[in-house]
């Protein structure tokens, strides 16, 4: 199965369509059965379109907040470079945290 999404919003999907190759005057998709291959579709170089050959990805753990994103970070400190942990050292520096606020 094969995608194409045009710029235009709109995606076409081609079932039977498994091999995809660049010819000089775009790209033709086919779909081959055992010796039998025939022509599916054929994309112009300037349609805009994105051709996916699998489903897009998930993502999984979205930070939907910055309280979300510094519970993230603060379990992940030991998985962060030196050059980071010292950064964010200097950057936490100018926290006061008896006064709860940020110093300058």
């Amino acid at each position: 199965m094969i995608k194409v999404r045009f710029s235009t919003g709109i995606t076409v999907t081609y079932a039977r369509a498994n091999r995809l190759v660049r010819e000089q005057n775009g790209w033709m998709l086919y779909a081959k059965y055992g010796e039998k291959e025939e022509i599916i579709a054929a994309i112009q170089p300037d349609a805009g379109a994105i051709i996916e050959f699998a489903e897009p990805l998930r993502v999984h753990n979205t930070v939907t907040d910055a309280e979300e994103l510094s519970t993230q970070c603060i379990k992940q400190l030991r998985t962060f470079s030196v050059n980071k942990l010292v950064q964010l050292k200097r950057d936490i520096s100018f926290f006061d945290s008896r006064a709860k606020r940020w110093t300058t």
